[in-house]
């Protein structure tokens, strides 16, 4: 399977702000159209309805990210050929005090979700010969040994974002997977989840990201 850049239809988690409404705004400047993913309404809307502006086709499908049947129904709709798994969640505090509810959101929806949106639309873009998928990643995924050591407050966090990490070893030929968000193809890069006073250096970095 490759990824080849051609424009197609993207389907886009967590798509209302952040690093989801980056890489939607990018990908129409490509020419691409959307199905954008998010559970806040009013902001998911209002950005489907400034992109529709260029002329992009875009979707917009109201859902929490642990709405499991959903959205996988959608990610496996043969006119889908990049998934960007970006919807994700925290929930930091001491593990033994952290409610466990809470715990069992975070992995419902930073693991189980993805994995399940993934398995739903990986087989089409194999039968189709094309597609791509990019798994969001925080940076904690990657500091598990860095002092000071956060993750005792941070543990099922980011545990959470490291199954995203090991899933493009066994979905084909292509390395496929970006990690908040590192490069579709090559070696990975750290993107942070960044406030919106640093909008620019997010728009920048996704956009190299799409090159």
């Amino acid at each position: 399977m490759t990824y080849d850049g051609r424009a197609g239809r993207a389907v886009v988690t967590g798509a209302s702000s952040g690093i989801g409404a980056e890489y939607a705004s990018r990908l129409v400047g490509r020419g691409w159209d959307l199905a954008l993913v998010a559970r806040r309404a009013g902001r998911l809307h209002e950005l489907a309805e400034r992109l529709r502006g260029t002329g992009a086709d875009v979707e917009p499908v109201e859902a929490d990210p642990w709405d499991l049947a959903r959205v996988a129904e959608r990610a496996a709709a043969d006119d889908v050929s990049l998934l960007v798994n970006n919807a994700g969640i925290n929930g930091y505090g001491p593990f033994t005090e952290v409610d466990a509810a809470l715990l069992t959101k975070v992995i419902a929806v930073n693991v189980l979700a993805p994995t399940v949106r993934t398995r739903a639309t990986i087989p089409g873009m194999l039968a189709r010969g094309r597609g791509a998928v990019v798994n969001v990643a925080s940076m904690l995924a990657f500091a598990g040994s860095l002092p000071p050591g956060p993750l005792p407050h941070r543990a099922v966090y980011g545990g959470s974002d490291r199954p995203g990490q090991r899933a493009e070893r066994g979905t084909g030929p292509d390395p496929v997977v970006s990690r908040r968000g590192a490069s579709l193809q090559g070696p990975a890069r750290c993107l942070p989840r960044q406030p919106a006073k640093h909008s620019a250096g997010l728009s920048k970095a996704v956009s190299a990201e799409l090159e």
